[in-house]
């Protein structure tokens, strides 16, 4: 989640449970990773790019929508956790 704050990118469940579990088909997993909604969860969201209907208004990030951008796909996901972790494109 840090990851995708960073880079102010939502990416879906389904995405989230490719890289997390190795299956898309574990999505609904995912809830229970994230733990209660807080900003930082909202990053996390279904394909239409709105974070799960638990979340209140002040649960969401304010720049939640900063990008029009998806990521739907574990392997684009895992890109930019490996991007992540060498510091590039980041907000330093």
């Amino acid at each position: 989640m840090r990851c995708l704050n960073e880079y102010r990118l939502r990416a879906t469940y389904s995405a989230v449970a490719e890289v997390v579990y190795g299956s898309r088909s574990n999505a609904h997993n995912v809830n229970r990773l994230l733990g209660r909604p807080r900003p930082l969860s909202s990053w996390i969201v279904f394909l239409h790019g709105t974070p799960s209907a638990f979340h209140k208004k002040e649960d969401l990030h304010p720049d939640l929508e900063h990008y029009d951008h998806v990521i739907d796909s574990g392997t684009e996901l895992k890109a930019l956790l490996i991007a992540y972790q060498l510091g590039i494109g980041r907000n330093q």
